[in-house]
């Protein structure tokens, strides 16, 4: 055997690791969460029921992230025409990690998830999609109620 192929024989397993640690990992399962140490500060986050609802700073959306079961659902809460005709969108949510960042998959869309001590930030930021935990606020819950119930 040449010393091209103990090099090459002992590169692989290297190689093999590097590939590995690259890997990403996504998940919709609630249980799931505790896979890594970034996903698991993002399960922490979460209350005793397994709900996380987050406003954005023009608190004209609020963002209901639950497990159903296991499963974990997105609900959108907002609204439009004068703040009087409400909005809501359901989707399933996904989380992936990759090398130590996040990225979400939900509506469709795939955006990066930066958890901070002070917010949540999804995507490229913007008062829109920076968040805080935070319970419904009033104006949101009245004119949901008001339609949805």
């Amino acid at each position: 055997m040449g010393l091209g192929w103990l090099v090459f024989l002992c590169l692989s397993p290297l190689a093999a690791a590097q590939s590995n640690a690259a890997a990403e990992f996504c998940t919709g399962d609630f249980t799931e969460l505790d896979r890594s140490v970034i996903l698991n500060e993002f399960k922490l986050l979460f209350d005793e029921s397994k709900r996380l609802g987050l406003l954005n700073e023009t608190e004209g959306s609020y963002v209901l992230v639950e497990s159903v079961g296991d499963n974990l659902q997105v609900t959108l809460f907002s609204t439009g025409f004068f703040d009087l005709i409400p909005i809501r969108r359901r989707s399933e949510f996904k989380i992936c990690e990759k090398s130590g960042s996040l990225t979400i998959e939900t509506f469709g869309r795939r955006e990066k998830l930066i958890i901070t001590p002070e917010r949540i930030v999804v995507g490229d930021g913007g008062a829109k999609y920076r968040f805080q935990i935070s319970d419904m606020p009033p104006h949101l819950m009245r004119v949901h109620h008001f339609f949805w119930q």
